[in-house]
């Protein structure tokens, strides 16, 4: 997810167009072939496959996921769905206690940030906010690697245009 800030001086964070140009450009492809065997020698059961994947490509590109911070109004709205059909939260800037980044290895039962991990035990970052009543609501889980630092910078930013805490348990490395 990439953050951007809107000409009103909002902030949204979440998936770009690209992705949802790449899944579309592989359902036309994929639609494409499809036609194209059908054409050849008619349906067969080797014509499944494509089928399968041209629905889970349309699932990407109609997936949504996204974050609406307007410090103006004080909201933080959380929309998630599929091409029309979305879920909408909203929540007050007020209810926010602090926007927090924690780090930890996955399959590592001790949550130790400073662990390494190899394989599959891959180090994460976790970005999230942080409510009064001391539940949280994750925005992001990406593995540590793949953030290479944006969503860490992506949270800060947010922080400071929303006016809310931010805090994490370990020092920023880039």
């Amino acid at each position: 997810m990439k953050i951007k800030k809107l000409r009103d001086g909002s902030l949204l964070y979440g998936l770009t167009i690209f992705n949802k140009v790449v899944y579309g450009l592989f359902c036309v492809v994929l639609l494409i072939g499809f036609f194209s065997v059908l054409d050849d020698g008619g349906f067969t059961p080797a014509t499944i496959i494509p089928i399968l994947l041209f629905i889970i490509s349309l699932g990407g590109a109609g997936y949504r996921e996204e974050w609406h911070f307007n410090p103006h109004k004080g909201e933080i709205i959380y929309k998630i769905g599929f091409l029309f059909w979305v879920k909408r939260e909203v929540y007050s800037s007020d209810e926010v206690k602090r926007i927090t980044i924690t780090h930890f290895v996955r399959g590592n039962p001790r949550r130790d940030p400073q662990a390494k991990g190899r394989g599959r035990n891959r180090p994460m970052v976790v970005f999230s906010l942080q409510f009064h009543d001391d539940s949280t609501k994750d925005i992001e889980i990406i593995g540590e690697r793949a953030s290479g630092g944006m969503t860490e910078g992506a949270a800060l930013t947010i922080a400071s245009v929303m006016k809310i805490a931010y805090w994490q348990d370990r020092q920023r490395e880039r």
